[in-house]
């Protein structure tokens, strides 16, 4: 298991985000769908950047450094 301090663990969850973003474009353009609505993403109830950083947490075991205090909560 990796921790990163919270700014750095930020920063990498927002880069997949973009990613996800990006790709919805692309796809959207190459098979004929609307624009991507970005402002309507807002009202989501689940944030991209969150689930990018699930993705890092779970699927990359990467942590954010408060992980780590929550791992002695339960110990």
């Amino acid at each position: 298991m990796t921790f990163s301090s919270e700014i750095t663990f930020n920063l990498k969850r927002r880069l997949p985000a973009k990613r996800l973003l990006s790709t919805a474009r692309e796809y959207a353009r190459d098979h004929g769908l609307p624009a991507l609505d970005e402002t309507a993403l807002r009202q989501m109830s689940v944030k991209l950047d969150d689930v990018a950083g699930e993705i890092l947490m779970f699927g990359h075991d990467a942590w954010p450094e408060s992980a780590r205090s929550e791992d002695k909560a339960v110990a």
